[in-house]
This record gives C-alpha cells, sequence and structure tokens, in this order.
C-alpha cells in the first residue's frame, strides 16, 4: 500500500489505526442496493475505486484488509504489553513481500520476523500448523491470538489471527 508507514512504534500506532479506520469507512457504496447475481459479480470483479485498495475488487480488499487489521492490532498488543523487546515493527501491508515477512523488529542484535494472516477461528489450527514442526507459546490478546510457532523453513515466526469475525 503506497504511502503509508510501515515502521510502528508506540508513539504512532493509535495514528495509524484510526487512519486506516478512517480508509476502510469509505468502502461499501458500490454494492449499495444490489443483491443476488449482479452483487456476487461485483464483490468478485468490479474495483473498489475507495479505501487503502482502490484498484483491486470488494472481495481482496476485504481479505487484504482484513489481514492488515490483524497486523495493526497485533503489533498494537505487543508494543503495550512489551511481549517482545523491540521499540518498532516495520510492517507489510496487503498482499506485499519486499522483505519475505509481514513484520519485522530488531534491536541489540535480536530478530524477530512474523507473519500474519486472518482466518475463521475454525481454520486457525489448520493455518498455524501449515509446515510447523512445533508450537512453542500461544497468547491471546484481546481477540487476535499471538502464536511463536518453529517453523521447518524458518527459525520461527510470530503469527496474529483475528478471532472476531
Amino acid at each position: 500500500m503506497a504511502g503509508f508507514v510501515r515502521a510502528i512504534t508506540k508513539s504512532n500506532v493509535d495514528n495509524l489505526i484510526a487512519d486506516y479506520l478512517a480508509l476502510v469507512e469509505t468502502i461499501g457504496a458500490s454494492v449499495a442496493g444490489m443483491s443476488g447475481l449482479r452483487l456476487l459479480k461485483a464483490l468478485k470483479r468490479d474495483q473498489v475505486k475507495v479505501g487503502p485498495y482502490p484498484h483491486v475488487t470488494l472481495f481482496e480488499a476485504a481479505n487484504r484488509i482484513m489481514t492488515d487489521m490483524v497486523i495493526l492490532y497485533g503489533v498494537k498488543w505487543i508494543l503495550s504489553t512489551n511481549a517482545f523487546p523491540f521499540e518498532t515493527y516495520n510492517v507489510e501491508y496487503g498482499n506485499e513481500d519486499s522483505h519475505g515477512f509481514d513484520l519485522r523488529a530488531s534491536s541489540n542484535g535480536r530478530q524477530l520476523v512474523g507473519e500474519a494472516f486472518n482466518v475463521a477461528p475454525s481454520f486457525f489450527s489448520a493455518q498455524k500448523d501449515v509446515d510447523a514442526e512445533e508450537t512453542t507459546c500461544t497468547r491471546d490478546c484481546g481477540g487476535v491470538q499471538i502464536t511463536n510457532v518453529q517453523r521447518k523453513r524458518s527459525a520461527g515466526r510470530i503469527q496474529a489471527v483475528s478471532k472476531a469475525d
């Protein structure tokens, strides 16, 4: 998402969330009054033209936005609880993949990398267990579940999933 702040700290997280939510509130008018097949086609084929992802369909925008919300609220929780010893968390929004992870932080020789996803609670276990060898820690943090999963292909990732739909 071009132009959106990617370095999240205690001093900017609340404003970032408020700004993001304001963008999200602009979405929906394009499908007002639609129903049936026309609604389904609009959801899957018509560009939303507003919000944080104006050049994708409403269906794709919803997927990206819900993952972004997991990232934003997950980082807010991490910062507010001092769950990890980092002051700044760098994130990738939507379907960006510039650095290989949705969430990165480093300080004093320590590094954290993470992945975020938004799934229904019934699908969380299946998503969490993809390529996992063992789950070392799970924390429920007010609607977001943070799980440290040891992976076959990487040292570890923090995974966050929204439990509220």
